[in-house]
């Protein structure tokens, strides 16, 4: 499950259905973000062990700027 800064909660499901069909990255630049104040933020992951290996069941955003 995903909770996001501006109160989006999006469930295993739905986030996986959101990259259906997407390309793997082979890389990434960040350019111009053009933001008028830069985004901060506290961000936690907390994980499970399922057969042995470590799966993602919480991601979490809390804006420290606003």
């Amino acid at each position: 499950m995903f909770i996001l800064v501006d109160g989006t909660v999006m469930t295993r499901d739905e986030i996986a259905g959101s990259l259906d069909g997407m390309l793997a990255w082979e890389s990434y630049e960040i350019g111009d973000a053009g933001l008028a104040e830069p985004f901060v933020a506290l961000m936690s992951s907390t994980y499970r062990r399922i057969d042995g290996e470590p799966r993602l069941a919480l991601y979490q955003q809390t804006t420290v700027t606003h």
